[in-house]
Order: C-alpha cells, then structure tokens, then sequence
C-alpha cells in the first residue's frame, strides 16, 4: 500500500484567502497552549526549576506537538468531503 503525500494546506497560497490567516494563528495559540501546559505539567510532575532543562522540554515538546496537530489538521483538509 503506497502511503498518500499530504499537501500542506496551512502554509501555502491559501493563507492569502481570507479569513485564512485568522484561523492559522488560533492553530498555532491553541498548539502553544497545549505545549505550554505540557511543560507545565512535567515541571511539577518532575520538581524540575533549572531553566536548561525547562527549555530542552519547551522545545521538544513544540516539535511534537506541532508537527503532530499540524499533520492531523492538514489530513483532514486533504480528505474532508462535502
């Protein structure tokens, strides 16, 4: 079975549509959150308070999240049917 390529729909031409860019930022406030709380958690789950280590988590866990929602974001726009 050949894996479909998904077109990245939240960065390309589209966003000059209107409204576009509008819903492109609460994305990217709603992801921020959930990485912000993500760090959160695991600093209090973890007695964690050096900021070395507070900025590795911030950043891995951006890279997850990010790339995870804005992958199931642009397959659904990809496959949606109305």
């Amino acid at each position: 079975m050949t894996k479909k390529e998904i077109k990245d729909h939240l960065h390309g031409d589209s966003l000059l549509n209107q409204g576009n860019m509008e819903v492109f930022n609460k994305i990217y406030e709603l992801i921020d959150e959930m990485v912000n709380s993500r760090v959160r958690f695991e600093r209090k789950a973890f007695a964690i308070d050096d900021q070395e280590t507070i900025t590795k988590i911030e950043i891995n866990a951006a890279k997850y999240y990010y790339v995870k929602i804005i992958n199931i974001v642009n397959l659904t726009i990809d496959g949606w049917k109305v």
